[in-house]
């Protein structure tokens, strides 16, 4: 999904930059931004890899580097992150830029690294952070500084290098397609029927249908009363960092239930209170409508909208989190209220983020979630609930039944313990991958086949038994049963959305290569270990049963939920890394020695590695990074000051150790 985003920026000549490296949205206590103790293997079995992805593939020509820290350091000054890992290891060539303060915050702002923004700059140039949004390398103190030679002249001339180097690259010193963007004008294009199209199609396809008891939904549009209820019910959301907003052009979902319904269809509005605030409550007129109407669609959730609207508490985007999952302000007191009524209460959840749904999934009829849908999503969310759309949209993360099961993933690893508390089951209230439909499917002929060349082959068909038209995310899980380490209950590999007419039926077909279902054993290295392997097709993730022996649970239970197969992994995968020494040469600029030493992956497999070098029996310079598939190589080049009489060298790798006398 990250890759689709840069192809597409990409494609019209801007340059992208993903963000932020790593582990910014890994949340402790429900906030970002901060250190939460990972390891090493967490961070490469989990946070990098959509980095890792989008760098190794991608070509995206700057990153963003995040607030947090990694491994106790500061990302700001963590050469390890974004030289070791970032440079050498994926083979970044782009030029870092640092989030806003992120380089001030080094300071007695946060984090206490550096005593002035002197240092501060001096340890965000040494990490490679190139360009600065804040207030620290545009400080009147460390200009003067860096002028005055005060500055380390080879770290400045490095984050230089990788900045013009890139313009170079993309051609801006002989074209600059940059304008100055003018916010008050109407580009031409803008807001275009193709534009509006798209918004509203994505607002289609990403509505996630959690209930829908008695089949209530769709609704008919001719029914006689609505109630439409809720402080997001005619204040459609669209979002952290959205333009400014232009009233006229949000279809929200009131707008969009009286644009599908018939028109001798009383529809009757009652905002009923604020998003957050507790200065409005109208509990008994809404509670009147409810009981006045025949159904009643109710919109909570958010506020997060344009940062162009002032003296508004925002309850999801950047920087704006909340302490529980519960919905805010009196909107769960309203939830009660209209349910009490005793009329059936659709929920449309207008959200960034996962709320504690418990009482809403006991009480309403059906409940769907429309996000932050952007300016057609009161018409998507419309069409949905009244069925000129079958909605398809699956959960990208888990909806808890308590904030005190946080943090929760699907894929997580088995316990030491039990799983559940001693008051509330372990599982989800929906799982990650969740999503109704309004026809149903089959799945059958699961075919499960290893090439020569280690890949996977993974076949699936799937039915549409339903009586009307309709999309299904099909979605590949593994389970690795037995390994040299602790593996994850199962973990999504891939997934594909297709579209069924009613009867008809299709083959969904994966590959699954030896690095999709590796792992990294106790010494960190990445392996492929024979042994079996439960693969899984369906369409959501897959249940289980928590208690011992859980991944033997792991599994679909019915052909309607998606088939199980198992495979015998005979292949064994290992990387294995020669090293040659290649020479040293004088650097005349900085005054040094450069040895430089060959690193060739001569195993079956992509793998990383790190080397120190060792003058005369004593470490010198920094650690370098690698990360080399089969049959590449890479030249990794250490700094010695000229001052030393080299006698012997030692490059030193996990499990190799190349000499060198003198």
């Amino acid at each position: 999904m990250g890759g689709a985003w840069i192809k597409g920026f990409q494609s019209t000549g801007l340059m992208t930059t993903p963000k932020h490296f790593g582990v910014h949205g890994a949340p402790l206590g429900g906030r970002d931004s901060h250190d939460i103790g990972l390891s090493e293997r967490e961070m490469r079995e989990i946070h990098f890899v959509p980095f890792w992805d989008v760098i190794k593939k991608y070509d995206c020509q700057s990153i963003m580097m995040s607030y947090n820290d990694y491994m106790g350091v500061p990302v700001a000054k963590s050469k390890e992150l974004l030289i070791n890992i970032l440079r050498e290891e994926w083979g970044f060539n782009g030029f870092i830029v640092s989030d806003c303060g992120a380089l001030s915050n080094l300071t007695a702002i946060k984090h206490y690294t550096a005593k002035d923004l002197i240092e501060a700059a001096e340890q965000g140039l040494a990490a490679g952070i190139a360009t600065n949004c804040g207030s620290t390398y545009n400080n009147r103190e460390v200009i003067e500084a860096a002028k005055a030679g005060r500055l380390n002249t080879e770290n400045l001339d490095n984050v230089c290098r990788s900045m013009l180097a890139t313009m170079f690259r993309n051609g801006f010193f002989e074209h600059n397609p940059s304008q100055p963007l003018d916010w008050d004008k109407v580009y031409p294009g803008w807001n275009s029927p193709e534009h509006q199209q798209v918004a509203y199609q994505s607002a289609l396809e990403s509505i996630v249908l959690l209930e829908n008891k008695n089949n209530i939904l769709p609704l008919s549009n001719s029914l006689k009363s609505i109630a439409v209820i809720g402080p997001g019910a005619d204040d459609l959301q669209l979002g952290d960092y959205s333009q400014k907003r232009d009233r006229h052009l949000l279809k929200s979902v009131l707008y969009g239930i009286k644009e599908v319904v018939n028109k001798n269809t009383k529809v009757s509005y009652e905002k009923g209170c604020e998003f957050f605030k507790k200065d409005y409550f109208n509990r008994d007129a809404a509670v009147n409508l409810a009981k006045k109407s025949d159904v009643v669609i109710m919109v909570l959730g958010d506020c997060s909208n344009s940062e162009s609207l002032q003296d508004i508490v925002r309850t999801s985007g950047e920087n704006h989190d909340l302490a529980t999952l519960e919905l805010p302000g009196y909107q769960q007191e309203l939830l009660e209220a209209v349910c009490a009524a005793g009329k059936p209460v659709i929920l449309v959840l207008q959200a960034g983020r996962p709320y504690n749904l418990s009482y809403a999934a006991d009480n309403c009829a059906a409940i769907l979630v429309n996000w932050l849908p952007g300016q057609e999503g009161g018409l998507a969310t419309a069409d949905v609930i009244f069925g000129n759309y079958n909605p398809a949209g699956r959960l990208p993360m888990t909806f808890p039944r308590h904030v005190g099961q946080v943090p929760f993933y699907y894929n997580f690893k088995t316990s030491g313990r039990r799983y559940e508390y001693v008051d509330i089951d372990f599982t989800p209230l929906y799982p990650f991958g969740y999503g109704l439909s309004y026809t149903s499917f089959e799945y059958s002929d699961l075919k499960i086949t290893r090439q020569d060349n280690g890949n996977i082959d993974v076949q699936a068909t799937v039915k549409n038994t339903g009586k009307i038209a309709g999309d299904e995310v099909v979605q590949l899980y593994i389970t690795d049963m037995y390994a040299s380490v602790k593996t994850r209950v199962m973990e999504l590999k891939n997934f594909d959305r297709i579209h069924l007419a009613p009867g008809e039926s299709k083959v969904v077909s994966f590959t699954l290569t030896p690095y999709e279902i590796s792992l990294l054993n106790e010494n960190m290295d990445r392996v492929v270990e024979p042994g079996e392997f439960k693969i899984m097709v369906g369409g959501s993730s897959p249940s289980y049963v928590p208690k011992d022996r859980i991944k033997d649970s792991v599994g679909y239970p019915n052909a309607s939920q998606g088939v199980n197969g198992m495979i015998e992994y005979t292949g064994e995968y290992k990387a294995d890394f020669k090293l040659d020494y290649k020479g040293i040469s004088n650097d005349l600029q900085y005054n040094k020695k450069k040895v430089q030493v060959e690193v060739k992956n001569t195993g079956n497999i992509n793998d990383f590695g790190k080397m120190a070098m060792y003058v005369n029996g004593i470490k010198e310079g920094d650690n370098h990074h690698f990360e080399l598939d089969p049959g590449q190589a890479a030249v990794l080049t250490f700094d010695v000051r000229n001052d030393i009489d080299i006698r012997k060298i030692s490059f030193v790798t996990k499990d190799k150790v190349l000499e060198k006398m003198f």
